[in-house]
């Protein structure tokens, strides 16, 4: 992830220059320059936008480990809880259990202490019993240790004398009660015993699973707030590289107004040049050969495209191929096959091709919403985009398209509506 970041840092500086780039040979390098920095700019946003996609579907991945984690934690943490409550209420029963042990030896010292007395007692009453002319071993009695051997003395001595028995009874008794007690006492210690052992084990066992689970936990959740830190990091990248984008459009905006100034500016130059040498040459061939336009009664905005009568004027006519009633949109000015076709007016070629039943035609922007066209020319002159003048020779008179005979249809259009040409001729 450093190593990801260090790149795409390394790139940002490459793409923002630390000051303005030097001063080009003109507003066109300029403007060159200008949008190079700006198509660079656009494939680092759309590189570093492919790299915050995998990071952000990177963190969704941690936020889900993370999640899964910390549900094991919760159930290991549950679990060791449990154990741990189960161990206590053994480990109590233990204690208690204990307890009542030493009590019961506590009572069984006692209860020795009563068999001792018992047994002295027994001794004593066999011995009273011999000295008065009993026969045998009187100690016989007294001699084992088991409960069988004790019942075999017993009732050797009830040979002897019926004064011992209850003595000897009462003894046989306290050593079974004692035996029985000690074994019970015992039994109960080592079976809660063997619980306890059983609960620690499992208490150290959920302990130590715990522990690693928060170990886990813990790198996972180290790995997502990295994730989340890088993805902060990239959209500030994206963020800085929009707004050093931005800048940029904003400069290619003011480059090209300058030298949309600048061409304005030449055109109007160029436009008057032209009109003052075609006034000229118009002047010098009207002298030469005695011939003018038509007369006109138009404002002058808009010069004589060629020389020649008008055959058909603006309005409505009877079309001579279909014989149909319809609106002639422009004016028909005869000539002859090779004629010179001029601009009427300084404007930029938007059309230079075969139009439908125009033929070939010209059509030229003037701006202001005001379009001409020129049709049925025997070849063209000018393309697409070319800046013209009414010096320009668009092309030659001839009879291409749905025509009768070489002339120049010639229209105007004002914002597409269509204008007799000869209010402004």
């Amino acid at each position: 992830m450093t190593k990801r970041l260090s790149v795409l840092a390394l790139i940002f500086l490459l793409t923002i220059p630390a000051t303005a780039p030097a001063p080009a040979a003109g507003p066109e390098d300029d403007l060159a320059a200008v949008k190079s920095r700006i198509a660079s700019l656009e494939q680092q946003i759309q590189a570093s936008s492919g790299r915050r996609s995998g990071i952000a579907e990177e963190v969704v991945a941690a936020a889900a480990r993370l999640e899964s984690a910390e549900a094991d934690v919760e159930a290991a943490q549950s679990n060791l809880d449990v154990l741990r409550d189960d161990l206590a209420l053994r480990q109590d029963l233990l204690a208690g259990t204990r307890t009542e042990l030493a009590a019961r030896l506590i009572e069984l010292a006692s209860t020795r202490s009563d068999r001792d007395d018992a047994r002295s007692e027994a001794e004593a009453s066999l011995v009273h019993a011999y000295m008065r002319g009993g026969v045998g071993e009187p100690s016989i009695a007294f001699s084992a240790s088991g409960i069988a051997q004790i019942s075999v003395g017993l009732s050797y001595l009830d040979t002897l004398t019926g004064n011992s028995a209850d003595a000897a009874d009462r003894y046989g008794e306290i050593v079974v009660q004692e035996q029985q007690a000690r074994a019970r006492i015992q039994q109960l210690e080592g079976s809660i015993a063997v619980e306890v052992q059983e609960l620690e084990e499992s208490e150290h066992q959920s302990e130590a699973l715990a522990s690693e689970l928060a170990i886990k936990r813990a790198a996972v959740e180290s790995e997502y707030h990295a994730q989340t830190a890088l993805l902060a990091r990239v959209d500030a990248q994206i963020e800085e590289f929009e707004h050093v984008k931005e800048s940029f459009e904003r400069e290619e905006a003011s480059i090209r107004a300058t030298i949309a100034a600048a061409a304005a500016a030449a055109r109007a130059r160029a436009d008057a040049e032209a009109r003052a040498r075609a006034e000229a040459a118009a002047a010098t061939e009207n002298a030469s050969t005695g011939t003018t336009p038509p007369a006109s009664a138009g404002t002058g905005a808009l010069r004589w495209p060629t020389r020649g009568a008008i055959d058909s004027p603006f309005g409505w006519r009877i079309h001579p191929i279909t014989w149909t009633r319809r609106l002639h949109t422009g004016i028909d000015i005869d000539g002859w096959y090779g004629q010179q076709i001029k601009a009427a007016k300084a404007g930029i070629v938007i059309l230079a091709g075969v139009k439908g039943g125009f033929g070939n035609a010209v059509m030229i922007d003037h701006q202001n919403g005001w379009v001409t066209l020129y049709a049925h020319q025997q070849s063209l002159n000018v393309h697409v985009g070319q800046y013209v003048t009414t010096a320009t020779t668009i092309g030659w008179v001839g009879s291409t398209g749905d025509s009768t005979g070489p002339h120049l249809h010639f229209e105007l259009r004002v914002n597409g509506i269509p204008t007799d040409p000869m209010r402004y001729l």
